[in-house]
């Protein structure tokens, strides 16, 4: 009988460690798992703010060289998301401060704030305009879009209906961007890019424009905001 008993402490002995380990290793693997996704969190996506949002932020940003405008003088034409912040151009339409200028908007509380700006060249005669600027070591080329663009052979105006933007880098990589009804474009290249050419197709696959038409990119310098 003691046997027995002593038998059967053992089996009860043995079966406690078991469930005891199985415990252990669920709350191992529980802790990992959750370390894991902690690890792997993902930032939630930027809300991008509407045109009149923004419109409203650049006419109180004193720092902006188009105070007289108004909001009917601002026309946004693309928003990209960078550096977790929003690159936003935006084509001033007034006459006496006609101009293109590309900001960087970040968040704060529960707004938005200009941190950056940096004008460029806006189209005249040609479809479209190409301007560069390094913004935090990385190369970003922006411009305009129109409808139509001129053909110098002929002295007459064509359709653009751009659909897409091939940028060659002087390294012989290539950049590609979908700007399918898109009035402006803004591509990031990468880290201290330099540009060698870029060819504009319509929906045939056509090239429209070359950046020669243009006579070439224009490098132009950001300008940062005091952070008050």
């Amino acid at each position: 009988m003691e046997k027995l008993f002593q038998t059967s402490d053992k089996k009860y002995l043995q079966k406690t460690t078991w469930i005891a380990a199985c415990f252990i290793f669920m709350l191992v693997i529980t802790a990992c798992s959750l370390s894991g996704r902690q690890e792997n969190k993902i930032d939630p996506p930027l809300k991008y703010p509407d045109d009149n949002e923004i419109k409203t932020l650049i006419l109180q940003n004193s720092f902006t060289q188009h105070t007289t405008a108004t909001e009917n003088d601002i026309k946004v034409l693309k928003i990209k998301e960078f550096q977790k912040e929003l690159l936003v151009l935006v084509l001033f339409t007034q006459e006496e401060n006609y101009g293109l200028t590309l900001f960087e908007i970040g968040t704060v509380d529960d707004g938005y704030k200009i941190t950056s700006g940096t004008e460029g060249e806006y189209s005249i005669s040609m479809g479209f305009s190409a301007n560069m600027v390094i913004c935090d070591n990385t190369s970003i080329v922006f411009g305009d879009l129109r409808s139509d663009t001129w053909v110098p052979e002929t002295d007459t105006r064509k359709k653009t209906g751009y659909t897409n933007i091939k940028v060659i880098l002087d390294d012989g990589k290539t950049v590609s961007e979908d700007v399918s009804g898109d009035a402006g474009y803004i591509i990031i290249l990468g880290s201290n890019k330099e540009i060698d050419n870029m060819n504009f197709y319509n929906e045939r696959g056509e090239t429209v424009n070359i950046l020669s038409d243009i006579g070439g990119i224009h490098k132009v310098k950001n300008t940062v905001y005091p952070n008050i």
